[in-house]
């Protein structure tokens, strides 16, 4: 994508929003594409709340912030990505190629006013990285450390190159979702893939309960997509315990005799506590070790 970006200006002095320009970021190492990214910059004349919104030639309009706080006059900048939310809730798109608007609307305790910056987006990259065929197997973890259950595959087919990561959501009663945990980013390939997420986020196991595992595909353009499907925790945790007691004995023995260890282990993880034997009550020899 490219965009073209023009200058407007407001005089300074008429109402909160004193001056508006708009012009491409400043070539830097950290931006490697300044032709997808447009700065625009605004000055304040007192605190207030300020809305941005992208309109179409036909009308048709995307929200960039709804009434965002501003608590203070002075400089601030708007950077734009070529990109407006949506359809999921954390999804983005490329804006196809065409003649728009960037709509600044300020609102200072009840003194409104409006500025609109053209803007020209041309060469729209807006082919999305889709994700094909997502599958979580198995959908119902046990993420303890114990080496069972603790591993979930996501397979899934991408339809363009893109970085992708796991994501893990937790349904809300509402019917919303709440993002829990975002993995690192994959650089990857067009065609088959696969992904493993362990049950940990940050480090640790998740809460018990039902989750919705996915990916996120970002594209070199900016275009985010995401796939999901339901996951179920189960005795989720580390495993812990302490020795609570322990007596060995007799302290004196004939050749031959047994000695005797009797041992309270009190579980004080957070999950199912498994053991590897031998079962109580087992005689070892004096060559075992």
């Amino acid at each position: 994508m490219a965009v073209l970006a023009l200058t407007a200006c407001l005089p300074a002095g008429q109402g909160p929003l004193s001056a508006v320009e708009a012009n491409p970021p400043a070539r830097s190492p950290e931006l490697r594409d300044p032709g997808n990214r447009l700065d625009v910059r605004y000055r304040l004349n007192s605190a207030a709340q300020v809305s941005t919104h992208i309109q179409a030639a036909d009308g048709q309009r995307w929200s960039i912030y709804d009434r965002a706080a501003r608590p203070a006059p002075g400089e601030y900048v708007l950077h734009f990505d070529g990109t407006v939310p949506g359809p999921g809730p954390n999804e983005r798109r490329v804006l196809p190629s065409g003649d728009y608007q960037i709509v600044l609307d300020v609102d200072a305790s009840g003194t409104r006013q409006q500025a609109a910056v053209p803007l020209a987006i041309r060469d729209a990259d807006v082919q999305t990285p889709e994700l094909i065929d997502l599958a979580v197997v198995p959908d119902r973890i046990s993420p303890d450390f114990d080496a069972l259950d603790d591993i979930a595959n996501v397979s899934f087919g991408l339809a363009k190159e893109a970085g992708a990561s796991l994501f893990l959501d937790r349904p809300l009663a509402n019917g919303a979702t709440e993002r829990v945990w975002l993995g690192d980013e994959h650089a990857l390939q067009v065609g088959a893939q696969r992904l493993m997420w362990d049950g940990l986020a940050n480090g640790q196991p998740v809460p018990g309960g039902s989750y919705i595992l996915g990916v996120r595909a970002r594209d070199a353009a900016g275009n985010v997509v995401e796939r999901g499907s339901p996951i179920v925790v189960d005795e989720a945790g580390a495993a812990e315990a302490s020795i609570v007691t322990a007596r060995i004995g007799p302290r004196q023995i004939i050749r031959g005799e047994r000695v005797c260890m009797e041992v309270l282990v009190r579980n004080t993880g957070g999950t199912v506590l498994r053991t590897s034997g031998p079962d109580p009550g087992y005689v070892y020899n004096s060559m075992d070790t």
